[in-house]
């Protein structure tokens, strides 16, 4: 195994800080024991991380921090790194789910040509992680940790867009995983600055990214033999649909076979998401497709995917229930009414009032004059919800001995949530009333938690 020692960093190693890195594995973690206990001066016995075009990723030692770095040498004869350092520096430490860099070194020597970037070391990336669950864990485990895998590469790209800054490059393997289990971009080699002046910012640039991981704007030029592609934040958001669809589905991409970048780019030019009906939460499919339209300008910007109701907790999905039962009562929301009763055969609520006359509702059900419409069922949500924050069990049926109204009318009528809000989301796109706006429901799409 073949060293890079500190005396080849030594003519601009700002400190003498990097004292041993070597070349890293192509499986994307690090794993074996990366100190030689014999202090063999050699410098460090890791396994290998990553080997690119033009690119390796070692690991090294910071003597001064007393941390294990990740070392990226770039080779002379690929682009100027430049762009990268101005790109990780321009965002370095405004967010924890982006890979924070050190320092950029470049000896400059007869022997050594190369640049070097110190940045932080992870231990997994994307793909590796997500082969590590699928085969260690059960399914409610993998899901809540897919999600918490979203969160964190949807607050990282929240960031580099803020900054005005599209990444271009975003797939498996540029999201990591450090030793805490956050999870991180990286990789800001084709990334780009976009004009400050723009609300949909654009930019025209050469095509580029990896293959099954590029926006339709980076495909359709290939496709459509041009050499320039319009690139911009909302491509970032497509490819991260794409990645949403892949860590929720173990691996899954959206539009087909990974080992058939033609396929999935034709699939992507006929708007065929052929492998949609794997992801089975629905509220997360209604999220991805949001996600990952061909038309740029109908797909949201990163503070609209984070607000998506993906996101919320069960009891925060009922409250948006009872606030939609509250805007229904006003005599301006007929329409309103009239479209959500008109899906309510989608909400499979076929004879709701005798499923809650033995449920652990009943004595309001008593007391209430309700019909059988979908809007009944949110109106009585709501009545629910202001009776009582929970309720004893019922001894003659199954229910838990105490449930909250958002417990139970979530798992016992599991279509009505994403339906009314499929409603109040598409609203924002008509020419009518745009729901998302209204006083009562306004904090559900514009509340910034993250």
């Amino acid at each position: 195994m073949a060293y890079l020692n500190a005396e080849d960093l030594a003519a601009s190693n700002q400190g003498g800080n990097i004292q041993a890195v070597l070349p890293s594995s192509d499986d994307g973690k690090v794993d074996g024991d990366r100190r030689n206990d014999s202090d063999d001066s050699e410098g460090l016995q890791v396994k290998k991380l990553v080997i690119g075009h033009l690119t390796e990723v070692y690991v090294g030692i910071d003597l001064k921090k007393e941390v294990e770095v990740a070392v990226k040498r770039i080779d002379p004869k690929g682009a100027s790194i430049e762009n990268e350092v101005a790109v990780m520096k321009r965002v370095n430490g405004l967010s924890m789910n982006i890979v924070e860099l050190y320092d950029h070194i470049h000896p400059n020597t007869i022997y050594d040509r190369s640049q070097y970037l110190v940045m932080e070391l992870c231990e997994k990336t994307l793909e590796s992680y997500i082969h590590q669950l699928s085969t260690g864990s059960d399914e409610k485990t993998r899901q809540v940790a897919y999600r918490d895998v979203i969160i964190d590469f949807l607050s990282g790209l929240r960031t580099l867009h803020k900054m005005k800054i599209v990444h271009r490059d975003l797939k498996p393997r540029n999201i990591l995983i450090d030793y805490s289990g956050r999870t991180k971009l990286s990789d800001f080699g084709i990334s780009r600055l976009l004009a400050d002046q723009t609300r949909i910012h654009t930019k025209k640039t050469a095509a580029a990214g990896t293959e099954c991981w590029e926006s339709w704007e980076t495909v359709a030029p290939l496709i459509e033999a041009r050499t320039e592609a319009k690139y911009s934040d909302k491509s970032d958001i497509q490819v991260a649909g794409m990645l949403v669809f892949y860590t929720l589905t173990g691996g899954i991409h959206p539009y087909g076979d990974m080992n058939s970048p033609i396929g999935i780019a034709i699939n992507m030019k006929d708007e065929k998401a052929v492998n949609m009906d794997k992801l089975k939460d629905c509220v997360a499919r209604h999220l991805v497709e949001w996600m990952i339209r061909k038309d740029r300008k109908r797909r949201p910007e990163i503070d609209e995917v984070l607000r998506h109701a993906f996101f919320w907790p069960n009891e925060k999905r009922f409250g948006f229930l009872v606030a939609v039962a509250s805007v229904l009562v006003s005599g301006q929301a007929r329409i309103l009414q009239s479209e959500i009763n008109t899906s309510g055969e989608k909400m499979n609520i076929v004879n709701w009032v005798d499923k809650v006359r033995t449920g652990p509702y009943s004595s309001i059900v008593k007391d209430a004059t309700i019909g059988p419409k979908a809007v009944e069922l949110l109106k009585f949500m709501k009545t629910c919800y202001y009776a009582d924050t929970s309720v004893p069990k019922d001894s003659t049926t199954n229910a838990a001995a105490t449930e909250t109204p958002a417990a139970y009318f979530l798992e016992t009528f599991p279509d009505v949530f994403l339906t009314v809000y499929d409603v109040i989301h598409q609203s924002r796109y008509s020419t009518g009333t745009n729901w998302t706006k209204d006083e009562a429901l306004l904090q559900f799409f514009s509340r910034d938690e993250f």
